[in-house]
């Protein structure tokens, strides 16, 4: 007995609600009893393999799989069928609300095509894209993605450090973007003393994180890919505003991960300030962005296969980004409207990396750093973009 399933078109990447057609080919030594099905599988899974820091350091390997999706169908009913090659044509119809196909170093969504006859299974792996779409998927009103004024600026972070004797805040026009938006950034620094502002750089990255088990318990592994990178070299007074000017990809992967447990994805934005013989400013900004405002997408299957850094996280409940908004009328209209995406989004983390003795204070009423513990400092591995 040999059992075969195709599709006509299987280097094609298929969008939910999309109808392919294949057939499930049979060959039989001998006439038998018979039942022929095809089931469609939406699988999730990660995998992390590391070693235990207590005891005699032995290794371990955490699995977590979970299917989100799996439908059956007969295309023949258990009965008697002759001996011969036989063929039976099958048409599938994705559902609507699907993540997209995804390749990662620590684990995959993927989607599984099964024939079964008795004890014989044949499968094959379809791709799909499922592309984010801002008003279907997220919810989001067009009204979002207008830049407001100069004087209704989000405030997305402010820092005083230093003793209070340097103060940077970040500003955006809005937090909601398109693929191929530009990201319009406004750094205001004040300074009590003469201070020199020697580099200024922004980062645009997009974070996949993943949930996975080490020694029974649950951790985030976040992998980072650079998208875009500003660098200024410049030697000034730490006083005044700055003006940068970032473009989203408009050609970028972005994976869609609904019906997901383990994954879950965001664009940041870090902002980074170098100061002459002083600590290192860096902030960073968790960004909705979407591939459409209405209309399909004809990206790629996400594949970040490529060199990426990787930092493992103890989990930590997840905010509202819209908390970070000083502004009460956006953080309103923000907080009611992505609701539904930011539930799964990591909260924003905004770090101060100190190269002297003084560490530097956050401006508490704007928004908290991440506190960790010395065992769990450990067990991060810092990302260096």
């Amino acid at each position: 007995m040999a059992l075969k399933v195709s599709i006509d078109d299987p280097e094609k990447k298929y969008f939910p609600l999309e109808s392919f057609l294949g057939k499930v080919s049979l060959d039989l030594e001998l006439g038998t009893d018979i039942e022929v099905t095809v089931k469609l599988i939406g699988e999730e899974h990660t995998e992390y393999i590391g070693s235990s820091t207590t005891g005699s350091h032995t290794s371990f390997k955490g699995i977590k799989h979970r299917n989100f999706l799996e439908t059956k169908s007969i295309l023949v009913h258990s009965g008697y069928t002759n001996a011969g090659t036989h063929e039976y044509p099958f048409k599938v119809t994705l559902p609507k609300d699907i993540p997209s196909t995804c390749v990662q170093k620590y684990g995959y969504v993927k989607y599984l095509l099964k024939a079964r006859v008795d004890q014989l299974e044949a499968e094959m792996e379809l791709k799909v894209f499922s592309p984010i779409d801002l008003i279907n998927d997220l919810r989001i009103g067009k009204s979002l993605l207008c830049p407001s004024t100069h004087s209704q600026e989000t405030v997305v972070h402010r820092w005083w450090c230093l003793q209070r004797e340097v103060e940077m805040e970040v500003r955006l026009e809005r937090r909601v973007f398109v693929l191929g938006d530009k990201v319009n950034i406004r750094v205001n620094m004040t300074s009590s003393s003469c201070l020199h502002l020697t580099q200024l750089n922004c980062r645009l990255y997009l974070r996949v994180s993943m949930n996975v088990y080490t020694l029974e318990t649950i951790n985030t592994v976040n992998t980072h890919k650079l998208l875009a990178y500003i660098h200024h070299d410049r030697v000034s007074d730490a006083r005044g505003s700055f003006f940068v000017t970032m473009k989203i990809p408009s050609d970028l992967d972005l994976p869609n991960f609904k019906r997901c447990t383990y994954f879950h994805q965001c664009l940041v934005l870090q902002v980074n300030a170098s100061l002459r013989r002083r600590s290192n400013i860096q902030v960073k900004v968790n960004l909705v962005v979407a591939h459409t405002n209405g209309e399909r997408s004809n990206c790629n299957v996400l594949e970040l296969s490529a060199p990426s850094q990787d930092v493992v996280e103890p989990s930590t409940p997840r905010r509202n980004v819209a908390e970070l908004s000083t502004s009460s009328r956006e953080a309103a209209e923000v907080s009611a409207s992505l609701a539904p995406l930011l539930e799964n989004l990591p909260s924003p983390v905004s770090n101060v990396e100190a190269e002297k003795e003084s560490k530097p204070t956050p401006y508490r009423e704007v928004v908290q750093s991440k506190q960790t513990t010395k065992k769990e400092r450990g067990r991060q591995i810092e990302p260096a973009l």
